[in-house]
């Protein structure tokens, strides 16, 4: 797909690690989403909350809260049910996963990961909104 494949569409990318969001942010906006940034599970939570994003990436071992806290907070808000959550780890243990999945989080994923994989993932999560919709 083209750049302007996914126009309106944004991409909340929650990491502590900046390496990490460059690289994300990158292959978003290549990818033609609108990318907002934050750097931690609180600051994740606020972001999500202002901008309504259409997707959430985020890590699950952040500092001052984590993936997993931040994605029980988010799925309390009706207003971000239509959201998708993707949780990121380094943690191999089956229990992550259940735990993720079980706080609300769409899909979770071992790293490392590419990050096209994720972009597609992504893709293949948000529906193109309608211009009557915007």
């Amino acid at each position: 797909m083209n750049n302007s494949s996914f126009p309106n569409q944004t991409v909340l990318l929650v990491d502590d690690e900046e390496d990490i969001l460059e690289m994300l942010s990158y292959n978003f906006l290549k990818s033609g989403f609108r990318v907002v940034l934050a750097k931690n599970g609180v600051e994740g939570q606020r972001m999500a909350i202002e901008e309504m994003p259409d997707v959430i990436v985020a890590d699950l071992w952040m500092p001052e809260m984590d993936g997993i806290r931040m994605c029980r907070y988010l799925r309390s808000h009706p207003a971000l049910d239509r959201s998708r959550i993707i949780l990121l780890s380094a943690d191999s243990h089956k229990n992550r996963a259940i735990e993720a999945i079980k706080a609300g989080a769409d899909v979770y994923l071992n790293k490392p990961i590419a990050p096209s994989h994720i972009v597609q993932l992504a893709k293949s999560l948000t529906p193109l909104k309608s211009p009557a919709l915007l």
